[in-house]
């Protein structure tokens, strides 16, 4: 009896040994996938060679775009009958750049740094991905978020397919709670902003209706539900162009977007829609 004891003792210990080794290593791979920089992640640096050619040729799109819409204005296209359109392909490095130095001149950086650090965003085809250096815990990595960018009608499908942990996808329930968490600041803020949305005497958008705007689009990506299709294009540190993205599509490193600017009457209903909501 003795000896059976002992048998059945020594495998328990050489089972639990076991089981602890493997605990250990999948800790360490999963920590290593944690720590691993994904291959897409490629933040714009103010300190690259290319950053200033990169920002201007994005800022120089946008100026392209607010002058259509200037001229669409003052033309005398009748309502409804506007069918200039503006095809616009933005490159990932492009984008970042001018969103780097946008942050820098209107001092928003430090509002977001301490949660999230060299931000950036990525295109894959059919997929917008944001990234950044962020802290999980005891570690350091770069947490991405993976959204399926689908054009259907007059709305846009900008769905989460999953968020990662460097190359380690992470379990929905783990981060659920964070969405639940973000839809409710961005919604608390979404008042005050709706107050203060307005457009100039010439057609351009302030900086609280481009918040709104994009605010609107965030949340509809975080509950997955249909996007509207209208947005307000930055095109400079406090106005922006109310446009309609009339087609986007998703392809390796850039975007492209045919956008159509709204006329006085649309920018009129956009304002009475948002004014309506609670």
């Amino acid at each position: 009896m003795k000896v059976t004891v002992k048998k059945w003792q020594k495998k328990t210990l050489l089972a639990t040994g076991i089981i602890a080794v493997v605990a250990l290593v999948l800790a360490g791979v999963v920590a290593a996938m944690a720590k691993a920089k994904p291959s897409f992640y490629r933040p714009a640096s103010m300190a690259s060679a290319d950053f200033e050619e990169s920002a201007k040729r994005m800022e120089d799109k946008l100026i392209e775009l607010r002058n259509l819409a200037a001229e669409m204005q003052a033309s005398t296209v009748a309502s409804g009958a506007m069918t200039t359109r503006y095809v616009l392909t933005i490159t990932q490095d492009e984008l970042n750049a001018f969103l780097l130095k946008w942050a820098e001149l209107n001092a928003v950086r430090g509002s977001y740094e301490r949660y999230a650090r060299h931000p950036m965003i990525g295109f894959e085809p059919g997929r917008v991905i944001f990234a950044a250096e962020t802290t999980m815990g005891p570690i350091d990595c770069i947490s991405s978020v993976h959204a399926a960018l689908e054009q259907k009608g007059d709305t846009l499908n900008l769905s989460l397919e999953k968020v990662q942990a460097g190359r380690l996808t992470v379990p929905r329930a783990a981060w659920q709670g964070q969405v639940d968490r973000a839809t409710g600041a961005v919604r608390n803020q979404l008042r005050g902003w709706r107050d203060e949305a307005r457009f100039d005497r010439y057609g351009a958008a302030n900086d609280a209706l481009a918040k709104v705007m994009a605010a609107r689009m965030l949340l509809a990506a975080l509950e997955g539900v249909p996007a509207d299709a209208r947005a307000i294009i930055p095109v400079s540190a406090s106005r922006g162009v109310a446009v309609r993205l009339a087609a986007v599509t998703v392809g390796e490193r850039e975007m492209t977007v045919t956008l159509v600017p709204l006329d006085a009457n649309e920018r009129t209903a956009l304002l009475s829609t948002l004014k309506a909501q609670d």
